[in-house]
């Protein structure tokens, strides 16, 4: 692909903060790592006072609301972007910051004299940089000889792989998600050591659970890779997608609502020396079958998200393991001499407890239910 195609492409994809925002309030809602990635990476920055900071690619700026006050004295910061349409979201959020300065910038030819700043931020938009070697040098050039430059990227892996033997199972000629980003995760040290000395590698780690099949084809639709697809391939992705999502017993549930009176604890059970013909499991009005929830009080305020694990691990009397799938209503095989683990969590009359373990042992019934 040309350069001018590769800055036609990011145009569009980024004219406004549509694709954008659909992303990372995706991200938001099905994250399981409770140290979110803004205040993750924001706690990573060396912020000293009357430092000047230049992020380039700032996006919408969301994940400085709340911040731009928490800067050392003195410091003056420019968010800066390619396209226009993301500066007009960011003015409306920042005007009014006298420390924040508001531009239009091509990385790749950077408006600002030699050692000009002590900090520059790059996050998720190096590989969207036609010129990556022009955009690097730009940038060691403005920034001072001890600065430092923050980038962020992705990985080529992922969730990539997966969602795309899933596209070509209804678009067989499909090469969505196979490019590989020119900047990422495996090759960006050896990139950026070319140009900066002492690189420094920090993973955060993360893994979505998606509960909701539309949300995940909305966020596919909303990336440059399916943007073409005929409804009838959306209408087969979400049905494949739907399949896997309820044979895994997740459902489609975004909030949980808990008065002051109520409280959520995680209860682990362990069955010893099990002797059973078979397993049932029955779903009672407390009983929370979801992977990823977010809870709120009776005022709508949000209080805390939740991952939600249910296993059901059964160890036979051989030493075999077994999982079973969440919400499993049990086995036909008959045992002796078991151990079956749950854990799960329940709404439960507010107490101080937030986790039970709890041991049975020599349970010999026909039928356990839980």
């Amino acid at each position: 692909m040309s350069i001018m195609n590769v800055t036609k492409n990011v145009k569009n994809q980024f004219s406004n903060d549509k694709n954008l925002s659909m992303r990372i309030n995706f991200y938001k809602k099905y994250t399981t790592n409770k140290y979110k990635f803004a205040d993750w990476l924001y706690d990573k920055y060396s912020f000293k006072e009357n430092m000047k900071i230049l992020e380039l690619g700032c996006g919408n700026g969301s994940h400085w609301e709340g911040k731009i006050d928490t800067l050392p004295n003195g410091c003056s910061l420019v968010l800066s972007d390619f396209s226009e349409g993301m500066l007009e979201l960011v003015r409306k959020k920042f005007s009014t910051n006298k420390n924040v300065s508001i531009e239009q910038i091509d990385i790749q030819k950077i408006p600002f004299g030699d050692e000009t700043f002590d900090i520059i931020i790059a996050n998720h938009m190096l590989f969207h940089v036609p010129d990556l070697n022009r955009a690097l040098l730009e940038v060691k050039r403005v920034l001072k000889d001890d600065g430092v430059f923050y980038s962020a990227t992705d990985g080529n892996g992922g969730m990539r792989p997966f969602l795309h033997n899933a596209i070509v199972k209804f678009e067989p000629t499909s090469t969505a998600f196979t490019e590989q980003l020119p900047f990422n995760l495996q090759n960006g040290c050896e990139i950026l050591d070319k140009y900066f000395k002492n690189v420094q590698r920090f993973d955060y780690e993360n893994i979505l659970a998606i509960t909701n099949t539309q949300d995940l084809i909305e966020w596919l639709k909303s990336t440059k890779s399916i943007s073409g697809y005929s409804d009838e391939s959306l209408l087969s992705l979400y049905n494949y997608f739907e399949d896997i999502r309820e044979k895994d017993m997740t459902k489609n549930i975004d909030k949980i609502w808990v008065t002051p009176l109520q409280t959520i604890v995680r209860v682990r059970t362990t069955y010893e020396d099990v002797s059973l013909n078979r397993l049932e499991n029955t779903k009672n009005i407390d009983y929370i079958d979801t992977n990823v929830y977010d809870v709120y009080n009776e005022k709508e305020e949000k209080l805390s998200s939740h991952a939600y694990e249910t296993k059901r691990i059964v160890t036979y009397s051989d030493g075999k393991t077994e999982e079973w799938e969440q919400g499993d209503i049990g086995t036909s095989n008959n045992f002796t001499n078991a151990k079956i683990e749950l854990t799960e969590y329940i709404i439960i009359e507010k107490d101080e407890t937030k986790e039970i373990n709890i041991t049975v042992k020599n349970l010999k019934e026909n039928i356990l239910v839980h």
